[in-house]
């Protein structure tokens, strides 16, 4: 039924040029990070001082800095309102701190961001993908801003996105938008992933694979930033950062 008010969407055709490189090889969720050899094994860091915006401001009171090395993994903790959402804007570029810099491979990220932004990808709450196209259409939109199309069939293999290519994005539960949103992280060739609130609406097994994603990209000197409401014993090897002990240094 669903496939018959289909019928005027454009039917998602794999793309014989690029499907080799979704055929398993190996443990599956390394296909993406290998396939092509794509992913840029370069050590990069993110470094920020005291910025003064929401969360930053902790930072330039307390006097003090942080920065994430290669292969981190960054879990960042607090209850709603407490400024994850504030930070991790921040990191992206989107929210440009009111004092005190953010520094990539040494280049604050605001005044030379023409060369942060290739690196990094942010996937916030709102799940930056149009309801009247279909799963397939949105993902090809995203892979053309980047320009990495032969990254798409990996990406739908590793998420298991298959049998949603061909339905509008607007008619999938809140599960499966984020789910398809995510795909962005493995088409962006990015060495830097900026997540707020990744396992939002995702079910157990979904979790578990995005941790999986999440541990390669980290493993292959990556950088993974994302928030959370508290530390689980899934996330029991990021290095957390809880805005109330920042809170704490204040009184």
């Amino acid at each position: 039924m669903l496939r018959e008010k289909q019928k005027d969407v454009q039917v998602y055709k794999e793309d014989p040029e690029i499907v080799d490189i979704a055929k398993p090889v190996g443990k599956w969720t390394k296909m993406v990070m290998m396939g092509n050899g794509l992913m840029k094994r370069f050590a990069q860091l993110i470094h920020n001082e005291g910025g003064q915006k929401g969360f930053w401001e902790l930072f330039v009171k307390a006097q003090a800095s942080t920065q994430a090395e290669p292969k981190s993994k960054i879990l960042i903790t607090g209850p709603n309102g407490s400024g994850k959402t504030s930070l991790i804007r921040s990191l992206s570029g989107l929210l440009p701190p009111v004092s005190g810099n953010i520094r990539y491979c040494g280049k604050d990220i605001y005044d030379d961001p023409k060369s942060y932004i290739p690196s990094m990808v942010y996937i916030g709450h709102k799940n930056a993908y149009k309801d009247s196209l279909t799963v397939a259409q949105n993902i090809e939109f995203w892979a053309g801003i980047r320009n990495t199309r032969e990254l798409i069939m990996a990406a739908v293999c590793c998420l298991q996105l298959q049998s949603v290519l061909n339905i509008r994005y607007g008619e999938l539960s809140a599960g499966w938008k984020r789910r398809v949103a995510l795909a962005r992280l493995l088409i962006s060739n990015a060495n830097v992933w900026l997540i707020d609130e990744p396992f939002c609406n995702l079910d157990s097994a979904t979790c578990e694979l995005v941790l999986n994603l999440i541990s390669i990209r980290s493993e292959q000197n990556g950088i993974v930033i994302i928030t959370g409401h508290s530390s689980t014993e899934q996330l029991c090897d990021f290095t957390t950062i809880d805005i109330r002990d920042f809170n704490r240094l204040l009184v």
